[in-house]
């Protein structure tokens, strides 16, 4: 089965406003006290804080649980301006409610915006960077666009494309038989490495929660935590799909996890033999991963 009967593209792209902003009056201020020759373009800026971030920790919430499940259900493709990953057909469906789950969240933080959270806002930034001045100190009523501006820049937008394939391009009729030929070789030899690095990716996600598994075990007294299990779980659940390449020495890897590292939390803890089995395991995974890593390299 090709890539393109596998997976799709997938990229998410968000907007959130950083809460902060450059005042150009009190840095010009700073410069002229310290007698700096250009004024601030020479000292630096002051970057005031016109939204308190307690405001914004719910988008970014939201953003985060997108990203999320993004990042664990995704290989990387293309990463130019925006980061655009593979995602297994049959995993659509998964993150796409959770990524209508995000959308609805988003529209109703946007909704109390509009119906009050927005000069709530501004009234707490009032208060905050007026302080013991007499006038209104740092705060600027410029600094705050109308309302529907300001939410305006909050968005959340994902894109899904089929994976192109070069034997379904025919481009005879523009440049010929044999050009064609040629622009169809170069662009199968570009996505071939580029597929290359995606399956390099994975080798480094398996050989990234292995290892941080090892670090965990290796210390005198290792504080094992739930996630822990959880993402070595996440990740024995996720590898048979992201194998685009049906590699079978990442299917046997992907077993010997799944048997000799998923283990009870609890049984973990407390069980010093258990620890010590499981981290002599995840040396020996290690291992493997490098022979694989090589045999890619004299390929």
């Amino acid at each position: 089965m090709s890539l393109n009967e596998k997976a799709l593209l997938i990229a998410i792209d968000f907007t959130i406003p950083s809460g902060k902003k450059v005042d150009a009056r009190v840095s010009n201020n700073v410069a002229d006290q310290y007698k700096i020759s250009g004024g601030r373009k020479n000292s630096g800026n002051f970057s005031k804080v016109t939204i308190d971030p307690k405001f914004l920790k719910e988008p970014m919430g939201i953003k985060r649980r997108a990203v999320r499940a993004f990042d664990k259900m995704t290989l990387p493709w293309l990463h130019e301006d925006i980061k655009i990953n593979l995602l297994p057909n049959s995993r659509y469906f998964e993150f796409s409610q959770i990524w209508r789950e995000c959308k609805r969240d988003m529209s109703q933080y946007r909704w109390n915006l509009e119906n009050g959270l927005y000069d709530e806002m501004m009234q707490e930034s009032q208060a905050r960077l007026s302080g013991e001045s007499q006038g209104n100190g740092l705060f600027v009523h410029w600094d705050y666009p109308p309302v529907d501006e300001f939410v305006g820049k909050f968005s959340m937008n994902c894109f899904v494309r089929p994976v192109p394939s070069a034997d379904s391009m025919d481009l005879r009729v523009a440049v010929g038989e044999e050009e064609s030929e040629r622009i169809r070789k170069e662009i199968q030899e570009s996505m071939d490495k580029q597929f290359e690095e995606t399956r390099l990716a994975l080798c480094d996600r398996i050989v990234e929660a292995v290892q941080h598994m090892k670090t965990v075990l290796s210390k005198d007294k290792p504080v094992i935590h739930e996630t822990l299990m959880e993402k070595m779980e996440d990740l024995v659940d996720i590898l048979p799909e992201l194998n685009f390449s049906d590699d079978e020495d990442l299917d046997n890897v992907r077993d010997i996890i799944k048997e000799e590292l998923v283990e009870d939390v609890q049984t973990l803890r407390d069980d010093k033999l258990i620890q010590k089995d499981v981290l002599n395991s995840t040396e020996s995974i290690l291992s493997k991963m490098e022979k694989i890593y090589a045999a890619r390299t004299e390929a």
